[in-house]
């Protein structure tokens, strides 16, 4: 099995034992020791073709890393540098910064039952991400962060190669569990980068604000097929949002906001470019003073199509708010709006904005 460039060259042992944990530390910064014991399951090959990894967890395998700041890096073309595949497999991160990284064409592969877990961290931190061109993929998988510091990514695709392939992410039958951090991200799309939630849970709870369930920044981000995003802070958050210029498109699923805190919106495209597209969604924003269903601002763009409901409760709560020059929520299809707050509003429009 041939190694992967990154920042350890790293070639897994294989030998008929049992799954065993596998740590790295500090220790060994000029000389990585990695014993790894998985039971013998040879991974699965793409249809069609063959992949070399570089550290491996199958069969209820748990990898384990230690040091601050651990990042697993992948930079060869077409390789997988970490395979999880089978249910109990397990990564844990317990401090660092980003635990998994593909870059330059490289693979990350999570399947079946796999958890990762990134634990503390000194902030800015991601679980998952896709630089350069690579690409991510999770599988039925779960991915818990218990963060300290502020600005944590859980799942993250930004960039593209030199040759113009955008980095990706996919994630399909996924739970990311999101406790603590502020200004914490569930799910992000960056500088062109690709973003894929199929049937999958962004949950993001704790004691700070701030939070964004999902978010595409110049990047597009697409949730399908049942996904649900739930995003319970302290004020300030955001269920899904598209800005500079970025995409998110929601199909089915649901955006709740349960939070008794003020200014909670679960969607909103901010800046000229921006759109958001909600077909089908379930929107809650049952308690948030001054709290908007779905909102357009600076010249972004909001468009609920048909099947979605939108039902907001609070003092001064909104349905549907368009502010700013050329900023517009533009309704397609048959769509349900309700208010059940003291001085709420249906639908608002302001300041050069549109709705229709």
């Amino acid at each position: 099995m041939k190694p992967v460039a990154g920042r350890h060259a790293v070639a897994p042992e294989r030998v008929h034992q049992k799954a065993c944990p596998v740590a790295i530390s500090s220790r060994a910064r000029r000389q990585l020791f990695l014993l790894l014991f998985v039971a013998f399951v040879p991974p699965r090959p793409p249809p069609g073709g063959t992949f070399s990894a570089g550290v491996t967890a199958q069969g209820g395998g748990t990898i384990t890393f230690t040091e601050w700041a651990t990042t697993i890096t992948t930079s060869q073309g077409g390789a997988i540098l970490l395979l999880a595949d089978g249910s109990g497999s397990t990564i844990t991160a317990q401090t660092g910064q980003v635990i998994l990284n593909a870059q330059n064409g490289g693979k990350i592969v999570l399947d079946d039952g796999t958890r990762v877990n990134l634990l503390g961290g000194g902030g800015n931190d991601s679980a998952a991400r896709a630089t350069l061109g690579a690409n991510v993929q999770l599988t039925d998988s779960t991915v818990n962060i218990a963060a300290n510091g502020g600005g944590t990514t859980a799942l993250q695709a930004d960039g593209q190669a030199t040759n113009g392939t955008a980095s990706t992410l996919t994630a399909t039958g996924t739970t990311v569990n999101f406790a603590g951090g502020d200004a914490p991200v569930g799910a992000r799309a960056l500088s062109n980068g690709q973003v894929t939630l199929t049937d999958s849970t962004i949950s993001l709870t704790g004691s700070d604000g701030s939070k964004v369930g999902v978010l595409a920044n110049s990047g597009m981000l697409t949730a399908n097929q049942g996904t649900t995003i739930t995003v319970a802070g302290t004020g300030n958050d955001v269920g899904a949002e598209a800005t500079s210029s970025g995409t998110v498109t929601l199909s089915g699923g649901s955006v709740t906001m349960p939070s008794n805190v003020s200014n909670e919106r679960a969607l909103l495209a901010s800046g000229a470019g921006s759109t958001l597209t909600a077909d089908g969604v379930t929107i809650s924003v049952p308690a948030s003073t001054g709290g908007v269903g779905a909102r357009a601002d600076t010249g972004g763009t909001v468009t609920p199509g048909a099947g979605t409901s939108v039902s907001t409760g609070g003092s001064g709560a909104l349905g549907l708010q368009a502010t700013g020059g050329n900023s517009a929520i533009t309704a397609t299809g048959s769509i349900t709006v309700s208010t059940s707050g003291a001085n709420g509003a249906g639908v608002d429009a302001d300041t050069g904005a549109r709705s229709r």
